[in-house]
């Protein structure tokens, strides 16, 4: 049986549910494939590749109320403005 080697990194999918790239034990790191976490975490015992609780995707979700960045003309180019 294939158990995963390393947790390599994480994304939301479609469905908001958080996936996570895994590299395979015994397989090229081609191989590696994204799994849903919450039926990774129960298949296998995951105790040195846990993510911290709480990991999300924060880009989308959050877009709206994050302030914005003030925006500011350098002196030298008012004049091209």
């Amino acid at each position: 049986m294939v158990t995963p080697l390393t947790i390599l990194d994480t994304r939301h999918s479609v469905e908001s549910k958080l996936e996570v790239l895994v590299q395979w034990q015994g397989l090229s790191p081609d191989d590696t494939t994204w799994e849903n976490w919450d039926q990774l975490r129960e298949v296998y015992h995951l105790e040195d590749k846990v993510l911290p609780e709480g990991v999300k995707d924060d880009s989308k979700e959050n877009a709206e109320s994050r302030p914005k960045r003030k925006q500011k003309i350098l002196a030298y180019l008012r004049d091209f403005v």
